[in-house]
């Protein structure tokens, strides 16, 4: 959900069905107000993830591991902890380590390598303008540093 939306835990925490799960456009996604910036925004969600939350029987998308729902909190110690034990969970299983914050970079950085002007992202991070996508979310761009060890001369291009 983080990934998909680009948004962070704190957002994707309190988020319910009833308010936040709508259809406009003729797709379904998350309709919100960004907590950062109070921006609206309406992201459309892939099926797959769709099919995850229309099965899950919590009023919330995110509970916490004992079923209850997240309370919009000035302090979210308490959701960060619940993200490090899920973390710490899925790697046990096998899982690929992440860092659930950073999933919003990633949907970022995404975007940028697959050609999307960094302007346009900014609608995805609800940010005012690129300068925030630019300086933070694509700084690990695979496409940046491998065009720039290009451009150094360290490495070809590949055909």
């Amino acid at each position: 959900l983080m990934y998909e939306t680009a948004a962070d835990s704190t957002d994707v925490m309190t988020w319910n069905k009833a308010e936040h799960l709508v259809e406009r456009e003729g797709y379904r996604g998350v309709d919100f107000d960004r907590g950062k910036t109070g921006q609206a925004t309406f992201i459309p969600l892939s099926d797959k993830l769709l099919g995850e939350i229309d099965a899950n029987g919590a009023f919330f998308l995110v509970t916490d591991p004992f079923g209850m729902p997240y309370e919009p909190v000035v302090d979210d110690s308490r959701m960060r902890g619940h993200m490090i034990t899920l973390q710490e969970h899925v790697v046990k299983a096998g899982g690929a380590k992440r860092v659930y914050d950073h999933l919003r970079h990633s949907a970022a950085t995404e975007a940028e390598e697959m050609g999307v002007e960094l302007d346009k992202v900014r609608h995805l991070t609800a940010h005012k303008d690129s300068t925030m996508n630019r300086e933070v979310y694509v700084q690990n761009s695979a496409k940046i540093t491998v065009e720039i060890q290009q451009k150094r001369g360290l490495i070809g291009t590949k055909e």
